[in-house]
């Protein structure tokens, strides 16, 4: 079950450059935010990481990103804090203030060249 799962988004793992990867579909039915925890151990070369939020239309099932909802490109090994909840104070990269939403997931992008990390959420609110 997806309700409301606290924890690891994406795994631990060497992955590859020039790839998304998503977390699987959650569904969110009391918390108004998340904190986003990307947490990355190794990069090679010029490697970076990327992590966006998504919403999904339930009706169309697309899914549509969540405007101010991304980190900045992570170069170095290092933990990174996003923050989605409604009404706090924005930050570029770092702070969004938007409601989470019912259906969402985590998309990491890895550039360049091979990254180890992981993606963890803890929800807020409720």
């Amino acid at each position: 079950d997806t309700a409301n799962k606290n924890g690891v988004l994406i795994e631990s793992a060497v992955l590859r450059a020039i790839a998304a990867y998503n977390s699987d579909e959650t569904h969110n039915f009391n918390a108004q935010g998340i904190d986003i925890f990307v947490v990355t151990t190794t990069l090679t070369g010029t490697a970076t990481v990327t992590v966006k939020l998504q919403k999904k239309d339930p009706i169309g099932g697309t899914w549509v990103d969540l405007p101010g909802a991304t980190t900045a490109a992570i170069a170095t090994a290092t933990t990174t804090l996003l923050t989605l909840y409604p009404g706090i104070a924005e930050t570029a990269n770092v702070s969004v203030s938007d409601h989470l939403g019912l259906i969402w997931r985590a998309v990491a992008t890895v550039a360049n060249d091979t990254a180890t990390f992981s993606v963890n959420g803890v929800y807020l609110g409720g």
